[in-house]
């Protein structure tokens, strides 16, 4: 049979590819259980370690996995050696899409999922009840009133269209010992006066639970979102919505804060669900406090990554920026043939 070497897939945007099928993606003494599986979505190639005994079928259309210990880790570059990263390495982009070909009856765990690194928040409401000038004010300074010796953070605070504070991230790349202890903020610094509006918060780090995300399936497709507050998810019963042997399953971002129906799931290119109003409090972007540590999992996900999938999955790919419904199509289309979808 003829190797499709370059499926016409949607590239604006396109920051991870990975796909057996197609021979960029693996060497020419590529076997078929361990070794590494490359991205091809750029020049500069990331290669992913299969490991635990993860083995490509021997039509390489999938990857397998059995559902104990199996997946392919893409680790994060290093910056001095010129080592490619994995897309995303230090954010959540606040747009995107993961999308993933998966065999029906496959079960378990994290299909992409990121490690994300415990991020800096500071608690809201702030102690204030000042309304501000709407707006996203960047580098601003905080200082430490319960411990004046730790060293100054600075956030991205986010006033929304009601002006109060709906998100306070920092920008600062290090570790700190401030967890739990309170932060001032200069009122003139976000679109007010000082000493009136100076606004008060709570710092903490975030989990590590609450700092890794991705797409999993279960009895359910779900995208898990998360920040430092917590973590959310949108997904959909599998029951029903698994019409053919082989799928692909997309969910995308529009980004847009409390707005309904941002987010949305398509399965074979149609889509079958948009979230909810209350299903986008949880904010996009998530700022990771050491650019050099994090990770990606294909076949592993959850807290400890430990849960697992069982079955097998096709070409995995992600993009900076939301498709539209007719790209989603598109990418159904270029590959639908390969899995004897007519």
């Amino acid at each position: 049979m003829a190797f499709n070497y370059s499926p016409k897939i949607v590239t604006d945007g396109l920051v991870f590819y990975t796909d057996p099928f197609n021979f960029k993606s693996r060497d020419r003494s590529f076997i078929l259980s361990g070794g590494t599986i490359d991205d091809i979505s750029k020049d500069k190639r990331m290669s992913g370690t299969l490991i635990n005994g993860i083995y490509i079928s021997d039509d390489y259309k999938s990857i397998n996995i059995d559902g104990t210990d199996d997946a392919i880790l893409f680790p994060n570059g290093n910056t001095l050696a010129f080592e490619p990263f994995q897309p995303f390495r230090r954010y959540k982009p606040s747009t995107f899409t993961l999308s993933y070909w998966v065999k029906s009856g496959s079960t378990g765990g994290g299909v992409m999922f990121f490690a994300g690194i415990q991020d800096y928040k500071l608690d809201l409401p702030p102690l204030t009840a000042t309304t501000y000038t709407p707006g996203i004010y960047t580098n601003v300074p905080t200082q430490n009133i319960s411990d004046t010796g730790d060293t100054t953070l600075n956030f991205t605070i986010t006033v929304n269209g009601s002006g109060v504070i709906s998100d306070a991230l920092a920008e600062d790349v290090g570790t700190s010992s401030d967890d739990g202890e309170i932060m001032k903020i200069l009122g003139s610094d976000i679109g007010g006066s000082t000493p009136a509006d100076d606004a008060y918060f709570t710092f903490r780090v975030g989990g590590s639970s609450d700092t890794r995300w991705g797409v999993t399936q279960n009895a359910n497709y779900s995208l898990y979102i998360s920040n430092s507050d917590g973590r959310e998810f949108f997904s959909i019963s599998r029951t029903n919505n698994e019409p053919n042997e082989w799928n692909l399953i997309t969910f995308t971002d529009e980004g847009q804060l409390l707005t309904e129906g941002n987010r949305k799931l398509y399965v074979n290119g149609e889509l079958i669900s948009s979230s909810l109003s209350g299903d986008t409090t949880i904010l996009n972007t998530t700022w990771m406090n050491n650019p050099n540590t994090g990770q990606l999992y294909i076949g592993r996900g959850g807290v400890t990554f430990s849960d697992t999938l069982n079955g097998e999955v096709g070409p995995c790919m992600m993009y900076d920026r939301a498709l539209t419904p007719n790209e989603v199509l598109k990418n159904y289309n270029a590959l639908k043939s390969r899995y004897d979808i007519l």
